[in-house]
C-alpha cells in the first residue's frame, strides 16, 4: 500500500449501504515535493478491540482516487462514489428529503439552536436537564447507535448534560480548592531554578454577588459568535448552525487561567449539535457531536488507540 501518511475514521452515521459519495479538495501544500502523488482510500476492516499490539485486522479497499500533482493542477479535486459492503443500518436522514436553504428553515434553525442555548444553560440554574437528556436521546438515536458500532458507549450527550449542569468538567476540583492551589504557586521567574513552562501564580478573581467564585465553566453566549449561517450537511439532509467562519455553537469556556500554560479563556468542552427535519417538519436534534481534543485526521497511532480517540 505504501506510505500511510494520515488516516481518519468515517463515522458510520454518514454511511449508506450504496451511492456514498466522497469529495477530496487538495489545496497548495506549504511545502510541496515535485509532482507528489494525491492517494485517497476508503478501506473497510473487521475490528476486534483491545487486541495485541501487532494484531492485522483484514482490510478491503472500497475507493481509491489517486492523481498526480503539479503546481498547475491546484487546487485539485477528486470525486468518487462507493458502496459499503457491510451490513449498514439505514439511518432516518438517508430517507429524509432535502432541506431546502431558505429564510423561514434559518431563522426556525436559529430559533431552535437558541432554544438549545437556552435549555442547557438553564442546567446550571437548578434545571435538572432530565427532560431535555430523554427528548434528545430519542430524537438522536441513530447517531447514539451508529457511534456504538465501534464497540464502546456513546458518551457525549451524558457529558454535555453533566458540563452543562455542574459547570465543571468531570474531575475538575470545585472553584475554591483549585483556586486556593493556583493562587499559591511557586513564581515561575524566581532564581536560576526557574521553570519557562510553568505557570504562575494565578490572578486575583472577581467573586460573585453571593462571595462564592465563579465557577470553573460558563456557557459562552450565542452573541459572541456574531453573524449565525446554516450549514447544510448529508446532501442536504443535515444542518447546523455555525458563525461565519464554521465553527461550532456551544463552548464552554473557562473562567480561571487554567488553560496551555496557564491561558484564560480556554474552551474546555466544545460540541457540534446536528439537526433534521422530521416528519413534522419541525427541527429536532440528530447529533450530538463533542470536538474538543478531536484530531480528525491521526498520524502514527496504532488502530485500537485511533478508535478509542474518538471524542463520541
Amino acid at each position: 500500500m505504501g506510505k500511510l501518511e494520515d488516516y481518519a475514521v468515517i463515522h458510520p452515521y454518514f454511511l449508506r449501504a450504496t451511492g456514498n459519495q466522497l469529495r477530496v479538495s487538495c489545496e497548495r501544500p506549504y511545502e510541496m515535493e515535485a509532482n507528489p502523488e494525491l492517494d485517497v482510500r476508503i478501506t473497510s476492516l473487521v475490528y476486534t478491540a483491545d487486541q495485541p499490539y501487532a494484531t492485522v485486522f483484514p482490510v478491503q479497499d472500497v475507493l481509491q482516487l489517486r492523481t498526480q500533482i503539479t503546481a498547475a493542477s491546484l487546487p485539485a479535486n477528486l470525486t468518487g462514489s462507493f458502496d459499503w459492503r457491510q451490513p449498514i443500518p439505514v439511518w432516518k436522514w438517508t430517507q429524509d428529503a432535502a432541506i431546502a436553504d431558505t429564510d423561514v428553515n434559518r431563522n426556525s434553525l436559529k430559533a431552535t439552536v437558541e432554544s438549545t442555548w437556552q435549555s442547557l444553560q438553564a442546567m446550571a440554574g437548578g434545571d435538572s436537564g432530565v427532560k431535555w437528556l430523554n427528548v434528545v436521546r430519542t430524537t438522536s438515536s441513530d447517531f447514539i447507535r451508529a457511534s456504538e458500532l465501534r464497540g464502546q458507549s456513546y458518551r457525549a450527550l451524558d457529558t454535555l448534560v453533566d458540563v452543562a449542569t455542574h459547570l465543571k468538567m468531570p474531575g475538575d476540583e470545585d472553584p475554591e480548592v483549585y483556586f486556593a492551589k493556583a493562587a499559591k504557586r511557586g513564581d515561575r521567574y524566581a532564581g536560576a531554578g526557574m521553570v519557562y513552562d510553568a505557570p504562575s501564580n494565578h490572578p486575583p478573581v472577581k467573586r460573585l454577588a453571593d462571595g462564592r467564585l465563579p465557577p470553573r465553566l460558563r456557557l459562552v453566549p450565542l452573541s459572541e459568535f456574531g453573524e449565525l449561517r446554516m450549514e447544510l450537511m448529508a446532501n442536504g439532509r443535515l444542518a447546523r448552525m455555525t458563525n461565519r467562519h464554521g465553527a461550532s455553537l456551544i463552548h464552554f469556556r473557562s473562567n480561571y487561567y487554567d488553560g496551555n500554560r496557564g491561558a484564560p479563556d480556554s474552551d474546555f468542552f466544545i460540541c457540534d449539535i446536528w439537526f433534521r427535519l422530521n416528519e413534522q417538519q419541525q427541527w429536532e436534534v440528530a447529533a450530538v457531536y463533542p470536538e474538543t481534543g478531536h484530531t480528525r485526521n491521526m498520524h502514527n497511532v496504532t488502530l485500537d488507540e485511533m478508535i478509542k480517540r474518538l471524542p463520541y
